[in-house]
């Protein structure tokens, strides 16, 4: 008879549609994208555009148009990266979760010395990853994220906590998981 595995970190949360957007920024998107984008913007209208104005030239025309085209772009893929993207992909997982039982999906997850069990409560489902699986460590303000390899995640609320404590699971993961990268960060 197999001896259960006693569970160091129980963690049960129902996370909302905009807990799910803020984890999609954190592993979709990144910091290096939220500091590359706005760093080019701010060359661009350092380099080309207060120049004109201090000229008296105007802002566009022939010379420069292909320049306001890219910038506009550039803009325009920073917002729909940054804004619609994660939130779109949150909307699709709450609504997949959530799709035949009416109710919001609460996640059970079970963290044990050989790895992390998470299980649906309302389909059954269940997912088992263990330790070699995770890549990184993510942090919002509500949750904390366990990125796979893969580029998913397991969101787990931080006021989900039944057994042990964010603190303690953080040092567990890290010692667990040497090759992840930590990034408690908010």
């Amino acid at each position: 008879m197999e001896e259960e595995k006693r569970p160091l970190f129980v963690n049960v949360s129902t996370p909302t549609q905009e807990q799910y957007t803020q984890a999609f920024r954190k592993v979709i998107v990144g910091p290096v994208f939220l500091i590359v984008v706005p760093v080019f913007l701010v060359l661009d209208l350092l380099l080309i555009f207060v120049p004109r104005l201090a000229s008296g030239a105007p802002l566009v025309d022939g010379e420069n148009f292909p320049l306001l085209v890219i910038l506009l772009a550039v803009l325009g893929l920073f917002f729909l990266v940054w804004f619609w993207l994660p939130a779109r992909s949150a909307k699709l997982t709450v609504r997949q979760m959530q799709e035949g039982y009416q109710r919001p999906a609460t996640m059970r997850t079970v963290i044990d010395e050989e790895g992390v069990t998470v299980r649906n409560e309302a389909s059954g489902g269940e997912l088992r990853f263990t330790y070699d699986t995770f890549s990184a460590f993510l942090q919002t303000q509500d949750a904390l994220l366990l990125k796979t390899k893969s580029k998913q995640f397991v969101i787990l609320l931080k006021n989900g906590f039944e057994e042990g404590s964010v603190e303690a699971l953080k040092a567990f993961m890290e010692n667990h998981c040497p090759t992840a990268k930590a990034k408690w960060r908010k």
